[in-house]
């Protein structure tokens, strides 16, 4: 099984209100995209890491890479996150079989969250995790008679979102011809007509993407790290 993972870090990270990319701010000493590398980088069956990057950040991250064995490629993002997929999608070795596509800002991603996307991939073409919401959500789109939505029916999806090369060579097929933003690879995958798989989520895949979410990294992080030695 050899699977090409692709890190989306080319956006700006604008709303966690720092100057820099939030993917340099650091949790535990060690910057985001360095934690969620390690992270990858234990994992079996990873045939190659690419990382999505904006021009400007593309120092800073080859520090970051450098600090690994591996040969991590770093690949120019895009004006949208479809776009910059779509350049790491280009850029993959042709010996892969499959793909799995993170967000940097969701470091925290778990052995098991990881084997469970790779046992779904084998029965389906697209996976990714996802939980429901715990808190009561409500339809706003008229103000004045909000409509209470059935938590069961909704799912708050998160990364890493998985497919296999068949679909990969659809979606750059897709993206190569169209100028439609998609927000996620599992829109792209609807619009293909194609059928998704949902496996479980986790709280510690939640995105960093408020400066709240720095402080909640920072109290998970020993927590998550020591959990995973185990």
């Amino acid at each position: 099984m050899k699977i090409a993972f692709i890190i989306t870090a080319a956006g700006s990270g604008a709303r966690i209100g720092r100057e820099k990319n939030k993917t340099l701010l650091e949790i535990g000493g060690k910057p985001i995209l360095e934690i969620i590398i390690d992270r990858v980088n234990s994992f079996q069956d990873i045939s190659e890491i690419i990382v999505t990057a904006r021009k400007e950040d593309i120092k800073n991250y080859r520090d970051i890479t450098s600090k690994f064995s591996n040969n991590i490629k770093i690949v120019v993002g895009g004006k949208t996150r479809s776009k910059s997929v779509l350049n790491a999608l280009k850029s993959l070795d042709p010996g892969y079989e499959y793909v799995m596509v993170h967000d940097a800002a969701r470091p925290f991603l778990s052995k098991d969250i990881y084997e469970d996307l790779k046992s779904s991939l084998m029965k389906n073409p697209f996976s990714m995790p996802a939980l429901t919401p715990r808190d009561t959500v409500y339809d706003v789109k008229d103000p004045e008679v909000p409509k209470t939505l059935d938590r069961d029916k909704l799912a708050m999806v998160q990364t890493p979102q998985c497919f296999n090369k068949k679909i990969s060579e659809q979606i750059i097929e897709l993206l190569s011809n169209t100028n439609k933003v998609f927000t996620d690879e599992a829109s792209v995958v609807l619009e293909l007509g194609e059928k998704i798989n949902f496996t479980t989520g986790s709280v510690f895949l939640n995105k960093i993407t408020q400066p709240e979410d720095l402080i909640t990294a920072e109290a998970l992080y020993e927590y998550f790290i020591t959990k995973e030695k185990d």
